[in-house]
């Protein structure tokens, strides 16, 4: 099996934000219902897990800019969330690079 030039490749470090309306519209986009306050009302919200997997979609677009792939014809296989916590409704998180686990 030959391993993609690609992989481990640097993409530098990013720091990304999200605000409650992020969340907000996230759980909207995916399906939740209007009546789940918990996911829709600031007061007391409740970001929905999958939410972080929008949080690190820079580090896809940048390998597809750089070529890795053809953006146009792209198909998703696989990904994989471990979720250690509840996430923020709104914040910020600093990717540290390839090989270096946020804390």
């Amino acid at each position: 099996m030959s391993v993609s030039p690609w992989e481990g490749r640097g993409l530098g470090t990013r720091t990304v934000s999200w605000t409650a309306r992020d969340a907000i519209l996230y759980a909207l986009a995916v399906g939740a219902p209007a009546d789940r306050l918990d996911l829709v009302y600031e007061e007391r919200l409740r970001v929905l897990p999958t939410f972080a997997l929008t949080l690190a979609q820079w580090a896809p677009d940048a390998l597809g800019a750089l070529g890795a792939f053809d953006t146009t014809t792209a198909v998703h296989g696989s990904q994989r969330l471990v979720v250690k916590g509840p996430l923020e409704a709104s914040g910020r998180a600093h990717d540290l690079g390839a090989g270096r686990p946020c804390p």
